[in-house]
């Protein structure tokens, strides 16, 4: 299991140390759909009562990466065959790059109104999370060598991965202060199922131009809960067991509020996802026993190496003695990923509103922001529509759609940040010719730039939608 963990940390790299959560920007335009609240807590819908449909009233599932696009590192070359520029992809790869998956599923909620200022919400839901980390010294290291990196140091190892899986009991409560001021906030009990986490996992080179001696240095600590009897043969998962259990208890909390300026303009603020997990249930750690530890290789003394059979095993040893990995068994501890949000929605008409939003979200020791633009129609009081243009995960053309369609009591919605990533593909072909001058066509299909995508959809029951006469609208 040392091993095996080991490797995934230093050759395939695990995680920030930090949880992925839903981040879709489109969402907040929609505030006839209750599940607005996951952008700002005081959002209040229009209807008094709502009923989630079981296991379907909110499916949230994103993926993307913040590295190269497809179409600008693949061509067809001279030669008719395809060709990855290798120089073009590392020049748009950031320092750190990141693959991340999100899948969110709510599988009970409601929400109500009591005596027309507070408004009660409940949420429980099912997260599972990824998020891997890659460092462009890696690729230039692979690409360049080490001959033409001398006297630099590259991080080569810093590879970040956070995989988990925990359950959420979420309890909301919105307040209109008065007139202008609404405050929201959502307590949330948390329970660990999984998760795998490299909070450190730094390995450096130098290469010094002189005598080319190269020196490494490594720094591990892969933390891991519940995955450790996976490798047993003997071991039966038990899905009961591993659905009920509560040893991993963490605790998160969101706070958000809007304020009407006027009867056009209104701005809010949110602080999402402020909280920890604390994983107890089978943790197991793979620490370096001398962090920091450095080993310099010179080249191999030819004369040392044939007069004493020893040579090679002794620096073997050596190596080894500073890069040792120890294997304990301590509970640790992952934050939720925070994220600040703040908005503005302009009302042009009645039927009209424009949006903007912009967030920040803090994970690896950075910031990393997102804009967004939207514009939201109101057909009657039955179907609402919205479009977006967002810049998140170092991508610029995010163009979302999204609707929310109400039957009577029945209430559908869906929603996306980007539309055109998954459907927009580019086509490569060119020709091979194998032994016996067989002449074979073939070809690849990419994604043009698909660097995010996510998708958002559910159903609700909703009640009580017609608003009094002499109702006041926080948003809408």
């Amino acid at each position: 299991m040392k091993k095996l963990l080991f490797a995934l940390a230093v050759v395939v790299g695990f995680a920030s140390q930090n949880i992925v959560a839903q981040d879709d920007m489109i969402i907040q335009n929609l505030n006839i759909v209750p599940q607005s609240y996951y952008s700002n807590p005081a959002y209040i819908p229009q209807c008094k009562i709502h009923v989630g449909f079981p296991a379907l009233s909110s499916l949230y599932i994103a993926g993307g990466h913040t590295g190269f696009n497809a179409k600008n590192v693949i061509s067809i070359n001279v030669l008719d065959s395809v060709e990855v520029d290798m120089e073009s992809l590392v020049d748009q790869l950031k320092k750190n790059n990141y693959v991340f998956a999100d899948v969110n599923e709510e599988i009970l909620s409601f929400g109500f109104k009591f005596k027309e200022k507070h408004y009660f919400n409940f949420a429980l839901t099912e997260h599972v999370s990824f998020r891997f980390s890659y460092p462009k010294d890696l690729i230039e290291f692979a690409l360049y060598g080490n001959g033409a990196l001398l006297d630099e140091t590259l991080d080569i190892g810093n590879f970040r991965l956070n995989a988990s899986h925990y359950r959420e009991y979420a309890f909301g409560y919105s307040y209109i202060y008065d007139s202008k001021w609404t405050f929201g906030t959502r307590a949330k009990l948390l329970f660990g199922k999984a998760n795998i986490n490299t909070k450190r996992s730094d390995i450096t080179l130098t290469t010094e131009s002189t005598f080319f001696d190269i020196t490494a240095t490594s720094d591990i600590l892969v933390n891991t809960c519940e995955l450790n009897h996976f490798t047993d043969t003997n071991y039966e998962f038990d899905t009961k067991e591993y659905l009920l259990n509560s040893k991993n208890f963490g605790m998160g909390i969101d706070l958000g509020a809007t304020y009407k300026y006027d009867d056009k303009l209104t701005l809010g603020l949110s602080v999402l996802d402020f909280g920890f997990i604390s994983w107890k249930s089978d943790p197991m750690n793979l620490v370096s026993n001398n962090p920091g530890g450095t080993f310099t290789y010179e080249g191999v003394d030819a004369a040392a190496f044939f007069a004493d059979s020893t040579y090679l095993d002794n620096a073997l040893d050596s190596i080894v003695e500073i890069f040792m990995i120890d294997t304990t068994y301590t509970k640790y501890k992952t934050m939720l990923n925070t994220r600040i949000q703040g908005s503005a929605f302009y009302a042009v008409t009645p039927k009209n509103k424009l949006s903007a939003s912009a967030r920040i979200q803090f994970f690896d020791k950075g910031i990393h922001p997102a804009l967004s633009l939207g514009y939201m129609h109101k057909f009657g009081d039955i179907w609402h529509v919205t479009a977006t243009y967002s810049m998140a995960n170092h991508n610029f053309t995010n163009f979302g759609l999204g609707f929310s369609l109400k039957l009577g009591f029945f209430q559908l919605y869906m929603m996306s940040d980007n539309i055109f990533a998954p459907i927009i593909w580019n086509r490569y072909s060119w020709t091979e010719t194998r032994d016996g001058g067989e002449i074979v066509d073939n070809n690849i299909t990419v994604p043009s730039n698909w660097k995010y995508m996510n998708f958002h959809f559910g159903m609700n029951f909703v009640f009580g939608c017609k608003p009094p006469k002499d109702y006041v609208p926080i948003i809408d």
